[in-house]
């Protein structure tokens, strides 16, 4: 009798065991660093898999024009915007389960990535005082994110959504205000 109420205590304890549920983490913050992009980022739960991602980003963009009085023209441009975009981290229960790092939600994740970029507050303007149009981007993305040595990580992250620029009356600007937006990213981080 008391090998089977031994053996039935140890089966209970090994479904509970394993009924304990993995999420993604209720607060995460830190600074991520790409090829022409370099963010502040907030992360904080909403559901088991979901998490809400807040970022203030600044990303390096080119830009070329031909003016007939000076001929043509290059220069450098450093907006600043705000990236609001909420994720689902769908693989990180398959990865609990093989005995993976789920640290600081290392998983796959698929995401809306909505951002709106504001041409007056750029960090950086070239000489010819160019500026960039008011942007609004709202692109799905699949990504990619692992975490390794404690508080660091990386993430690669593609999608493909559209990109409305708004332009004011005042500048007569025939241009096209809904474009397609081709989204590429690998970044690494640190996590505070």
């Amino acid at each position: 009798m008391k090998k089977n109420t031994f053996g039935l205590l140890l089966i209970l304890f090994g479904i509970a065991a394993s009924a304990q549920e993995i999420s993604v983490e209720e607060n995460m913050y830190g600074v991520e660093l790409g090829i022409v992009k370099a963010d502040v980022f907030y992360e904080f739960k909403l559901d088991r898999k979901w998490a809400l991602r807040t970022e203030l980003a600044t990303e390096l963009s080119t830009y070329t024009y031909f003016d007939w009085d000076t001929g043509l023209t290059n220069g450098t441009i450093i907006p600043v915007s705000v990236v609001v975009e909420p994720r689902f981290y769908y693989g990180i229960d398959r990865r609990n389960r093989l005995g993976r790092n789920i640290a600081h939600n290392s998983s796959n994740f698929f995401s809306l990535k909505t951002s709106f970029s504001a041409n007056r507050i750029p960090i950086y303007i070239t000489e010819d005082n160019s500026r960039i149009a008011n942007s609004i981007l709202a692109i799905p993305t699949f990504g990619i994110r692992r975490s390794f040595a404690k508080n660091f990580s990386y993430e690669f992250a593609f999608g493909f959504g559209v990109k409305y620029n708004i332009y004011s009356n005042s500048h007569s600007c025939n241009c096209d205000q809904l474009n397609n937006y081709t989204d590429l990213q690998a970044k690494i981080g640190y996590t505070f």
